[in-house]
């Protein structure tokens, strides 16, 4: 609960108000697990070829765990995952989706560190952590609607606005949060300083951010649940805010 408090507070709220008993510990259970992965994953003091070894090695006590095989459970991180997964086997495997795509994220974290990806990469990388985000929150809030795609356009969106909030500190720890498409297209110099053309492109960006969020509400405003919608308007507002202090600030990052 502190873990899922201290990154991410509108979740945490989400989940006293909407999540509660076995399915808010379970909840709480994945997000630390999945965020202590990510934060080794992005820690610049390991080498890749450890953090490649944690994903192999985690992947593997995952795929044994959906087999209903009892591997060796050597950590508290290990013995959640397990609790979460045997509860999901339980009902239906909402969550298998989910694990999958965040490692398939946190791959993508380990192989772009220090080089500027593609376009096509990186929107990929917004879209899967959106959609895992998006099959998590129904799975926990409303395990009986039906995923749809367009759900999870708004999640899609608020990645996106992430990407620009921590583009500085990123870029400090060798993670582009810009394509080479980008950085052709508007003439941004190699060392992205914040110049006219970077503002150039960043006002852009956020016009387009700005596109999906309207998109992704009216998706997501159909969803005949009321908790469920309360839940989406908490997580975007918490972007929206940051897009607010962009573009107040002149569309320079801060």
């Amino acid at each position: 609960m502190k873990t899922l408090k201290k990154h991410n507070f509108e979740a945490y709220l989400a989940t006293q108000l909407f999540i509660r008993g076995k399915r808010g510990r379970l909840a709480n259970l994945l997000y630390s697990y999945l965020r202590c992965i990510d934060d080794f994953v992005d820690n610049i003091n390991i080498d890749k070829s450890e953090q490649k070894n944690l994903l192999i090695e985690q992947s593997k006590i995952i795929n044994f765990l959906y087999n209903k095989n009892k591997p060796e459970i050597k950590n508290y991180l290990e013995e959640a995952i397990s609790e979460v997964i045997t509860y999901d086997i339980e009902n239906g495997c909402g969550l298998k989706t989910v694990i999958k795509k965040m490692f398939e994220v946190f791959d993508f974290d380990i192989k772009r560190k220090n080089t500027i990806p593609d376009l096509e990469g990186l929107n990929e990388y917004s879209k899967k952590i959106g959609d895992a985000y998006t099959r998590a929150l129904l799975f926990f809030l409303a395990p009986s609607l039906e995923y749809k795609e367009e759900y999870s356009i708004s999640a899609y969106a608020s990645h996106q606005v992430h990407l620009l909030r921590d583009f500085l500190i990123d870029k400090e720890n060798g993670y582009f949060n810009i394509s080479k498409e980008e950085i052709k297209k508007y003439h941004i110099k190699e060392n992205l300083i914040q110049d006219k053309a970077f503002s150039c492109w960043l006002k852009d960006k956020i016009g387009n951010i700005k596109f999906l969020f309207i998109k992704g509400k009216k998706e997501f405003g159909v969803i005949p649940i009321l908790k469920v919608r309360l839940t989406g308007h908490l997580y975007c507002s918490r972007y929206e805010r940051v897009i607010k202090r962009i573009e107040k600030n002149g569309y320079k990052l801060r």
